[in-house]
């Protein structure tokens, strides 16, 4: 059954973790903006949040900078940037080798969005979507 969603309660939560430096509390506050779940949506909020998460090693922080990156939301658009988050997630051990090792040994962006495509089945359904959607988007890279 569960508790009913409290999402002021849980800001309180988040902000206290994040402020002392905690980086699931700092991802936490990044998705509660990046859904404007309790505050107002902000893009460039949820990735001010991620960015201190992913200085820590978060690696679903380094996920989403990527995907904001891609996207030019919070942020100015990079695919460059994009992709090295996306990689530094990949070295990270979360979606796996054979992309961090694509990435790293600097093989061509293609092959390396492709591989991505492939390991985008594994992850969380919520984020799935957005991904494969993203790596469409690559001039040059349609599956």
């Amino acid at each position: 059954q569960g508790v009913e969603k409290d999402y002021a309660k849980a800001m309180a939560c988040y902000e206290g973790g994040a402020q002392a430096g905690d980086p699931n509390a700092q991802y936490g506050l990044g998705v509660m903006y990046a859904n404007g779940h309790g505050v107002a949506q902000s893009a460039s909020l949820a990735c001010q949040w991620y960015q201190r998460a992913a200085d820590q090693g978060h690696v679903h922080a380094l996920f989403n900078l990527g995907y904001l990156y891609s996207n030019g939301q919070g942020v100015a658009k990079d695919m460059d940037k994009a992709l090295d988050y996306y990689g530094r997630a990949a070295a990270l051990g979360a979606w796996g080798a054979t992309l961090r090792a694509r990435l790293s040994a600097g093989a061509a962006r293609c092959d390396a969005v492709h591989q991505a495509q492939a390991l985008a089945a594994t992850l969380p359904a919520e984020v799935q979507g957005r991904v494969l959607a993203d790596l469409a988007l690559l001039p040059g890279c349609a599956p």
